[in-house]
């Protein structure tokens, strides 16, 4: 059985995405596109405004017990904590001046009472550090008084200037802090890659070693380059070229408990990392429901199928792997049986283990645009009537889910470097396309097959497994297509090698052994 379901409320189905990759609840409806080019500040950026305009709503709709336990329960469930303290009617001057400063601070004119804006002290906390500042919890401070000092010309002298802040920007500051540390926390493996492709790829470019001047950190560079299907230059190992972009302490994730704070270079990868599996968890959550929505509909067996083609769904080759086999009423034959006769030879050259809790099916798929369809949850693997070449790329699908019982083995450190090759040979062909091409049209855009789409790790599995047996084993099938020209096929060389070198291993080893293999990726 796979991953069980416990609700199809797509809030509740994201909110159970986001924990696994240790997001908290309230980021969960957050939209972040992807921008082609943008830089790791600018993906923060937008991850900073998104939240802010969502904290900014719901304290505009919540009482004050509401915002006060979405401050101590979800807010503060990192290291950096924000107390509140209310304040109350002033008791001296300097309670005075804070007020009438909150007044001014919050443009309260006339009449009106300022403890409907829930005046408050807030405390910045993180570990034995804290900073105290004055704010107006359901009113917005202009950004002129936000972690600024203030004071009244008439006093300052004698009880000096005090802190205020704007809370929403305060509250949202230090949600995103504490989710990009619990998140960044989940990446070690993803960061150790990237570091060592860095200096791989850095090195390619100069044309010299390029290694960064602390030994220990060279020398897991060089051990992890080959087991991470990276490889450092031969060259001159008299002469190398030092680039301190990254620390041991980033490899190790060794950060300061005095900041909590991510290196320059650490941002540069946990932070395009965040914002590319928040699009793949919205597209992937948007994919899950649409199954649960139309399986039913579309995909049970037909009621009233011909005799002849329920003789063949009950005996053909099919039925050596899947459980059960449909066919489409106006499926011929004898194109079919011929199909049968590719499906043995497929079967025999890849060791395909029986999946017997699984369907084949051949249907028309005209109002689902699609060629082919895998539902991993109901176990069905569909493919059009015009389409059989789209066989081959479900069942790149079809072993991504099921290889490793509860794992997508695509989202494993073992594939990172052909997730990584992949996007930088698509990304670099799809920008040297006319502006006006309709594929980097739709690339991007916001409709279905776009940018996030195709650089979704289990639609990289899929096509590369394609691209293997075409252009490396040269199968030829009724299975696969024709031609492989459109700009997500990368067919370079190097790409080329590195996926031979993957799925080799991965398909010629037994199952058992993938798992300790995925291990051997990660120091």
């Amino acid at each position: 059985m796979t991953e069980r379901v416990y609700s199809l409320r797509k809030e509740v189905v994201l909110k159970e995405e986001y924990r696994k990759i240790g997001v908290g609840d309230i980021l969960s409806d957050i939209n972040i596109s992807m921008v082609p080019g943008a830089t790791a500040s600018e993906f923060e950026k937008k991850l900073r405004s998104a939240v802010k305009r969502k904290v900014k709503k719901l304290i505009s709709e919540m009482g004050l017990n509401q915002i006060l336990a979405l401050v101590n329960e979800e807010a503060s469930s990192g290291p950096h904590k924000i107390g509140i303290k209310l304040m109350t009617e002033p008791q001296n001057e300097a309670e005075s001046t804070i007020m009438e400063l909150l007044r001014d601070a919050g443009k309260l004119k006339g009449k009106l009472n300022t403890f409907d804006y829930y005046p408050a002290e807030i405390c910045f906390m993180l570990e034995d550090q804290q900073q105290v500042a004055y704010t107006l919890l359901k009113q917005e401070l202009p950004t002129k008084y936000h972690k600024r000092r203030w004071g009244l010309k008439r006093n300052m002298k004698s009880i000096g200037y005090f802190m205020f802040a704007d809370f929403v920007r305060s509250l949202s500051t230090v949600i995103v802090d504490n989710n990009i540390l619990s998140f960044t926390l989940q990446q070690q493996d993803f960061i150790q890659f990237k570091i060592t492709e860095y200096y791989v790829t850095r090195s390619e470019i100069s044309g010299l070693l390029t290694l960064p001047e602390c030994t220990e950190l060279q020398e897991l560079i060089r051990k992890n380059a080959q087991s991470m299907n990276l490889s450092l230059p031969n060259t001159d190992p008299d002469h190398i070229i030092y680039d301190n972009s990254y620390s041991v302490d980033d490899y190790f994730l060794s950060l300061q408990k005095s900041s909590f704070r991510l290196s320059a270079g650490l941002k540069k990868i946990v932070i395009p990392r965040m914002c590319r599996m928040f699009c793949s968890i919205q597209e992937k959550v948007k994919r899950m429901l649409d199954e649960h929505s139309s399986y039913a509909k579309a995909f049970q067996t037909k009621k009233h199928i011909k005799n002849k083609n329920l003789e063949v769904m009950s005996q053909n080759e099919f039925l050596s792997v899947y459980g059960q086999v449909e066919l489409d009423n106006d499926t011929d034959i004898t194109k079919f049986r011929q199909l049968e006769f590719e499906f043995i030879q497929l079967r025999e050259y890849l060791s395909l283990t029986p999946a017997s809790d699984h369907s084949f099916r051949i249907r028309k798929l005209g109002r689902h645009r699609a060629a082919g369809l895998y539902y991993p949850y109901y176990k069905a693997l569909v493919i059009d009537l015009d389409s059989p070449d789209s066989f081959v790329h479900e069942l790149g699908h079809q072993l991504d889910y099921t290889m490793i019982p509860g794992t997508t083995v695509s989202e494993l450190s073992g594939f990172y470097a052909v997730s990584s090759l992949y996007e930088q040979m698509v990304e670099k062909e799809v920008s040297e396309l006319p502006e006006n091409d309709p594929f980097k049209l739709a690339w991007n855009g916001s409709s279905k097959f776009n940018q996030s789409y195709y650089l979704e790790s289990t639609e990289i599995f899929a096509r590369s497994f394609e691209l293997y047996l075409k252009k490396i084993k040269k199968f030829d099938s009724s299975f696969l297509k024709e031609e492989y020209t459109s700009p997500v096929y990368p067919t370079q060389p190097e790409f080329l090698s590195l996926i031979k070198k993957y799925f080799d291993y991965l398909l010629g080893c037994p199952r058992e052994e993938v798992l300790s293999y995925e291990k051997q990726m990660i120091v």
